[in-house]
């Protein structure tokens, strides 16, 4: 199963692909759930081991869910729970 990080790049990096119709659900701790969701076109870096926002950084691993065009395409499992 690909990692979290690899699917963020393959949609920021693929033609095919709208990076900014993503929605990445990560733990926030403090948020209500302690989960917040930031859309792909607030994404403005992908780095090795984060990801930046326009507000914050957040790393991968925190990562629990990612959407395109409100469908799911990749969550944690227990599988790839320990993976960026």
């Amino acid at each position: 199963m690909p990692t979290a990080k690899n699917v963020l790049n393959e949609y920021k990096w693929r033609d095919d692909r709208d990076f900014n119709a993503l929605q990445v659900v990560y733990i926030h701790r403090g948020a209500k759930g302690d989960l917040k969701t930031v859309e792909g076109a607030d994404i403005t870096t992908l780095g090795n081991s984060f990801f930046k926002t326009t507000t914050a950084e957040i790393p991968y691993h925190r990562i629990v869910q990612i959407r395109y065009k409100q469908n799911t395409i990749w969550k944690r499992t227990n599988n790839n729970a320990n993976k960026n």
